[in-house]
């Protein structure tokens, strides 16, 4: 029979489970050893996918994320063995399992911490909706139960399960009495669990510099076992060569040209709530066949391919631009950290983990950039992402709102995007998830500015896995206007680092965190501040080039992306797409403005025109564009210079956005066309060009009489055709 030594040296999850299927019928079968050994496999697989740095917000079985990586297969491997996951779920997670085998007096709670162990393992391959459903009560109880008041790792598990649980909306209102319960007494243990921390740190740093050591050279420590030293070299050299594909190698001069994920809508009010689809498994394994449909954010953002083709990138301005600071850092064995090099232009901000101490070492960095969570025995930082994992679905929820405010979740959370303090990339990432949820409160997001939070905010180095979860707390505050409106009145130099973090993410982040920026751009463009601090910054070119890049728009090679990445990379130029029409409106309202003002001096009219605060939005409906658009008409010469019309015409931005109207009448979605997001970014671009009309026509006309290339004449007929049609 299986024990813990005769499995420690067995590496093959489909021997392991070969020999569960041949022993488990047995009535006085352990499950415990396989358990613990299948979570010790699954745990190292993850650590090393989890330094090929995927995406934080890609919720997609890691297998279509990454088809080669080892904790995918693995995971592929357990979900086919129905039998297994069943007992796993419905027996071993039970806490009568040994009476109701009649084996009496074994404390069954060592099985219970085992099967949760696994099952939180396991969590990145499944369905949380179909594992968890609403009329599985007992084991919702169970777990609440578990969480109160269990001894740990249980308590700890349990809630690492609950979170997962509370993800299902109807799971989470159907428990509304015991969320009202557990929220407090888990913002309390966050606190105790915090200040645990904090001391531990102290001591740390006490006993460090009695032994006069390096600063920070325990980061390179072993945490685990001698495993954790010796792995594979080919895995090593695999996750090189992801970090090189991801573009972190790429030169600073050169534009992003990763595919960019986006599943949000616009149009809808930020939601942390989502749905994900079945496969049709009787395990619910995450869905493997087709990308899903649009949702609300945050969501799983699909990881697309990196366009290494010759695509022509459009070049930036030569004169009025900041000159990026280029660090030279030593790079470790493990990795290229070229990336760091790749930083926005603001030096006032801390932007490099290394500066200071240019021999870290990766091993010492690592905790800053992508940091890791270790599930056995859980740490002290594993506990509190676990309860920031529960808390963050129940972030959302208006009657919980008053708890966070009593209980102080607020500096909870700005000690733990303190990086540099805490040292925990990860644990960071999580709180920021939890900030993200609660800044759909107008309440909440007015205290957060009120404290200094989004200095705070801007401060998380990058790049990190911190960072992506900063793009997202910037989308979410960026919907709610009133705190935007607050945003505008801080001074200029936070100002002008947050467009700087903000056009960082729209470059460099994962893409996510892109989509997330672009997002935030589409909202404060109507915001004046903004709108100037985005062109002082040349960020027309830098939104732009996310799409100028994109492999579907690619007319002169064949596209070769799968599925998933076709779809992501529509989803992107919809939301540019949204991003550049409410640019243009914004600045067709600045012009026209200052077009009547004028003509009202030229005219000696009498008529007093109150002009909008730089912090107010200015927001239209389609009839008050036409307006603005029939002033510009009216008041403007054909021969005046409209900067931001003539930088994207500079930029090549009408070909492409013609060859989009193309595109947009063909791209169907899951093999049928879905009229309504094609409506809509027809619409998107129609609009675009509508606000611009004015200034166009007459520079297409004059450069493209001298032409001959046949496309761009075709094009520019197309769009001759929809200036007619727009008119």
């Amino acid at each position: 029979m299986a024990n813990t030594e005769s499995l420690a040296e067995v590496t093959d999850v489909v021997q392991i489970l070969r020999q569960w299927e041949e022993e488990h019928s047995s009535s006085t079968y352990d499950p415990i050893p396989v358990l613990q050994r299948l979570a010790d496999i699954i745990e190292l697989e993850t650590e090393n996918y989890m330094k090929m740095d995927p995406d934080p917000f890609d919720e997609r079985h890691p297998s279509r994320t990454d088809p080669e990586c080892n904790f995918g297969h693995i995971l592929k491997v357990l979900f086919r063995k129905d039998n297994f996951m069943t007992k796993l779920i419905n027996d071993y997670l039970r806490d009568t399992y040994w009476t109701r085998a009649g084996i009496t007096g074994r404390d069954v709670r060592k099985l219970n911490i085992a099967a949760c162990r696994l099952m939180l393992d396991i969590l990145p391959g499944l369905e949380t909706s179909a594992v968890f459903q609403p009329d599985m009560e007992g084991l919702i109880h169970r777990l609440f139960s578990w969480a109160e008041k269990s001894i740990e790792p249980l308590q700890s598990y349990s809630t690492g399960l609950l979170a997962a649980a509370m993800e299902v909306q109807d799971i989470a209102t159907g428990f509304r009495d015991q969320n009202a319960k557990m929220v407090p007494l888990m913002l309390q243990r966050l606190h105790k669990l915090q200040q645990k921390a904090h001391e531990d740190r102290q001591q740390k740093m006490h006993e460090d510099h009695q032994k006069n050591i390096r600063p920070f050279a325990h980061f390179g420590q072993d945490k685990n076992s001698v495993d954790y030293i010796d792995k594979d070299i080919s895995e090593k050299r695999k996750i090189r060569e992801k970090w090189q594909k991801n573009g972190i190698m790429k030169n600073q001069d050169s534009p992003s040209s990763d595919d960019n994920d986006s599943m949000h809508n616009f149009n809808d009010m930020p939601a942390i709530k989502r749905k994900k689809s079945n496969s049709g498994c009787e395990t619910p394994v995450k869905n493997n066949e087709l990308y899903p449909k649009i949702m609300s954010p945050p969501l799983s953002i699909p990881k697309t391919v990196n366009n290494h083709v010759n695509l022509q990138v459009t070049p930036s301005k030569q004169s009025g631009l900041q000159s990026t600071r280029i660090l030279n850092v030593p790079v470790s064995a493990r990795c290229n950290l070229q990336k760091l090099s790749n930083l926005s232009q603001n030096s006032n901000i801390h932007l490099t983990l290394l500066e200071g101490n240019s021999n870290s070492s990766w091993a010492e960095m690592e905790s800053y950039v992508i940091g890791n969570v270790q599930m056995y025995p859980p740490t002290l930082a594993t506990r509190q992402m676990l309860i920031l994992r529960y808390l963050t679905p129940m972030g959302e929820y208006q009657e919980f709102l008053g708890h966070v405010f009593e209980h102080n979740a607020l500096d909870l959370i700005l000690k733990y995007i303190n990086v540099r303090e805490t040292k925990d990339s990860r644990l960071a990432f999580e709180a920021l998830k939890y900030l993200a949820s609660l800044l759909c409160h107008k309440k909440f997001s007015i205290e957060f500015l009120n404290v200094g939070g989004l200095q705070r905010l801007l401060d998380v180095p990058r790049p990190s896995v911190a960072a992506t979860g900063v793009s997202i707390c910037l989308y979410y505050l960026a919907y709610c206007e009133d705190a935007m409106e607050r945003v505008c009145l801080l001074p200029k130099h936070i100002i002008s680092d947050l467009v700087t973090y903000a056009l960082w993410l729209l470059e460099r982040s994962h893409d996510s965190g892109r989509c997330h920026a672009t997002m935030f751009f589409g909202f404060s463009f109507p915001f004046k501040v903004i709108l100037e601090e985005f062109d002082a910054q040349d960020g027309l070119r830098k939104l732009f080039n996310v799409i100028s890049t994109l492999p579907i728009l690619n007319i002169e090679e064949e596209s070769t992306i799968n599925d998933d990445e076709e779809c992501a990379s529509r989803q992107i130029v919809r939301h540019v797409a949204v991003a550049l029409k409410r640019y243009m409106e914004a600045h067709l309202h600045l012009k026209a403005e200052q077009l009547q003002r004028a003509e009202n001096v030229r005219v000696e009219r009498d008529t007093w025109q109150p002009s909008l605060p730089p912090y107010k939005a200015c927001k239209f409906s389609s009839e008050e564009v036409q307006a603005k658009v029939e002033i510009l008409q009216e008041l403007m010469s054909v021969r005046a210079v409209w900067p931001p019309v003539e930088e994207l015409y500079r930029l090549g931005g009408i070909t492409l956005l013609l060859q989009i109207i193309a595109f947009a009448r063909e791209w169907n979605y899951s093999g049928r066309v879905l009229e309504s997001s094609q409506d809509k970014l027809l619409e998107y671009e129609m609009q675009f060009l509508k606000c611009s009309v004015s200034e166009w026509v007459i520079p297409i006309c004059l450069d493209l009489a001298e032409k001959k290339d046949t496309d761009e004449k075709s094009h520019f007929f197309q769009y001759l055709e929809i200036v007619a049609l727009l008119r």
